[in-house]
């Protein structure tokens, strides 16, 4: 029996699910923002944020537009809808077609046998090297910053794989997949430049596994404004505001980001970072508290703000919306996730083009966060993530900061930031 058109569109998406973002769970926003990226690079079909959600919601009536159709399906190489529909139809009736009569298939059954042991035994030392590699002593791996301060910043790998055995080697500057470069086991140096200030564990790969790392900070001066159009961009928008305090707030104007280039008519996300050494506070011991607030520079129908803490082995988050838009959002804390499509995060809307308090105090890896004086959540986490290495504030177009501060285990001030 054939599909109807519903499942198809099922299909694509598991497909592409399996292929760029396998054992993630539901996608998230930065996840869709990524596939917009992929699509318009393998078909020139820009498709809307929106679009993408009603598709993985499947909240259509209809059946989509052509053009999204085939933007969608060009992820996975087919030029058409139709392609993929045929390709998945011969598929199944392959799988339908009259099996040989039994004496043919017993012979069949037996070649295949025979030709599988014959090809196991020949080829399992090569899988075996393709997966594991052979590490036969000390590995050297090392990471050297070109200035102390700032960004752009060049950082010079040095490496000596002399004693791996592997069919293929890459260092990877970040979590980010995407910023991987293949290196050659015979040289010794990699240079690479990193565009954004943060904290980051590079990785030294063979094949697919992880044999070193390297802690790579990349500190700001001060609080630093960069724009994206997707946040898997390696490449940001400076916006190149020396004084971003205006009327005693942390805050950048609309003449700033259209003096900087930024296209107001495309979705945009604003950053404030603080990348540096708050060697007082660790993730089991501190508190923070801040005040933020999203600006009206765009028409956005699901406008968010995020806080995030950088620490040295992963980083935490949490992101507040428009009332209505939960759904969307997601938090982390320690290594606990909690994505509003599989939890109630009603409590995380809130009028965000107003001033929201934000404050999170941790106690022996206990966790209490409170929003305008109102708790939300309480929760217990377990493992460590290491010194506090950065701040960044995120927000979906533009948003403003009236103040940070950080408490130590002790409870005593160690940074406050009033913007005055």
């Amino acid at each position: 029996m054939s599909k109807t058109e519903k499942e198809y569109i099922k299909l694509i998406k598991k497909n592409i699910e399996e292929k760029f973002f396998p054992d993630i769970g539901p996608l998230r926003v930065r996840d869709l923002e990524y596939l917009i990226e992929v699509i318009k690079e393998k078909s020139g079909i820009t498709l809307s944020l929106s679009t993408l959600k009603r598709l993985w919601k499947e909240d259509f009536s209809q059946t989509p537009q052509p053009s999204t159709l085939k933007a969608l399906v060009s992820t996975l190489g087919y030029k058409t809808w139709q392609d993929f529909m045929q390709k998945d139809s011969n598929s199944a009736s392959r799988k339908s077609v009259q099996q040989p009569n039994t004496k043919h298939y017993v012979w069949l059954l037996l070649l295949i046998a025979i030709t599988g042991v014959i090809w196991t035994v020949s080829s399992n030392k090569f899988l075996q090297k393709r997966k594991d590699p052979v590490v036969k002593g000390d590995i050297q791996f090392s990471a050297d910053k070109t200035k102390s301060i700032g960004v752009p910043n060049t950082v010079i790998f040095k490496y000596d794989l002399s004693n791996v055995q592997a069919d293929s080697f890459f260092i990877q500057q970040s979590w980010n997949q995407d910023h991987k470069e293949q290196i050659d086991p015979s040289n010794h140096i990699l240079s690479s430049i990193y565009y954004t200030p943060s904290f980051h564990q590079a990785k030294l790969l063979a094949n697919d596994s992880i044999i070193a790392k390297q802690n790579v900070h990349i500190l700001s001066q001060g609080w630093m404004p960069y724009v994206k159009y997707n946040m898997r961009d390696r490449i940001p928008i400076y916006l190149g505001k020396e004084n971003m305090v205006l009327n005693g707030k942390l805050s950048i104007t609309e003449a700033d980001l259209e003096e900087a280039g930024v296209n107001l008519e495309n979705e945009f996300k604003l950053r404030y970072c603080n990348i540096r050494d708050f060697d007082q506070i660790d993730d089991s011991n501190f508190s923070i508290k801040t005040k933020l607030k999203c600006d009206s520079v765009q028409a956005l129908i699901c406008p968010y703000m995020e806080l995030m803490l950088v620490f040295e082995e992963d980083i935490f988050w949490i992101e507040l919306t428009k009332k209505g838009c939960e759904s969307n959002i997601s938090y982390k804390i320690g290594e606990m996730y909690f994505s509003g499509k599989e939890n109630d995060l009603s409590e995380f809307g809130c009028d965000i083009y107003k001033w929201q308090e934000l404050e999170l105090r941790v106690e022996n890896k206990f966790a209490k966060l409170s929003l305008n004086g109102n708790s939300v959540i309480d929760l217990a986490y377990s493992q460590e993530f290491g010194k506090l290495m950065g701040l960044i504030y995120t927000f979906a177009g533009a948003g403003s900061v009236d103040f940070v501060q950080l408490k130590g285990a002790d409870g005593n001030m160690v940074y406050d930031d009033q913007f005055d």
